[in-house]
C-alpha cells in the first residue's frame, strides 16, 4: 500500500483533480462527508479551510492519496478502515474529513481531507513526520487485509535486505 499526503490550503486546484479528473478516471464519487454541514465536495473543503483561517493558519487542510499494490482491490468497508488507520497514525480522530474514491478501470485509489483545526483549542492539529506516520498505516492495512508490503522510499524490498550474519549464499 502506498500513501502520500500533506498540508494544503484550499484551491480550485485541488477540487477539479478530486471531481473533474474524467480523463484519468472512470468513476469518482464522494463517499464520506464527516463532520461537515455542506455535502458538496468544493464547499465543505471551503468551509473546512474558513475555519482555519481562525488559528491563523494559511494550510488547514490535510490531504491524503492511499492506493494499493495493483494486484490488489479493496471493499467500501475496506477503504473506510484505510482512512480511520491513517487518521489515528496522524493523530486526525475527529475532524472534519472528506473521502472521494477515484477508479481508474480496475484500479482506485481514495484520497482522504481532513480539516486541521481542533475546535476546542483552535489551533491546527500538527502535520510534521507524516513519512513515518504514512508508513506505519500502510504496513498496518498490509497486514489487516493479507496483502504483500510494497517497498518504500526509504526501505528497500526484502530481497534486496543484506544478511543478517553477513555471510550472503556461503555454506
Amino acid at each position: 500500500m502506498i500513501i502520500t499526503g500533506n498540508s494544503i490550503g484550499f484551491s480550485l486546484d485541488l477540487v477539479t483533480r478530486l471531481l473533474d479528473d474524467v480523463s484519468e478516471n472512470t468513476r469518482v464519487e464522494a463517499l464520506e462527508f464527516r463532520h461537515v454541514g455542506i455535502w458538496e465536495v468544493k464547499e465543505a473543503l471551503s468551509d473546512m479551510q474558513l475555519l482555519a483561517s481562525g488559528t491563523m493558519g494559511r494550510k488547514g487542510l490535510y490531504h491524503a492519496k492511499i492506493r494499493p499494490a495493483p494486484e490488489y482491490s479493496l471493499t467500501r468497508e475496506q477503504w473506510f478502515h484505510a482512512a480511520d488507520v491513517l487518521e489515528q497514525e496522524l493523530g486526525y480522530d475527529d475532524l472534519p474529513r472528506v473521502l472521494v474514491l477515484h477508479e481508474q478501470g480496475d484500479r482506485a485509489h481514495l484520497h482522504v481531507i481532513w480539516g486541521r483545526t481542533d475546535i476546542d483549542t483552535m489551533t491546527l492539529r500538527p502535520d510534521s513526520f507524516t513519512y513515518g506516520k504514512h508508513e506505519r498505516a500502510a504496513r498496518a492495512l498490509e497486514a489487516a487485509f493479507g496483502h504483500e508490503a510494497v517497498p518504500s522510499r526509504r526501505t528497500p524490498a526484502p530481497d534486496t535486505w543484506p544478511d543478517p550474519d553477513g555471510q550472503g549464499d556461503a555454506p
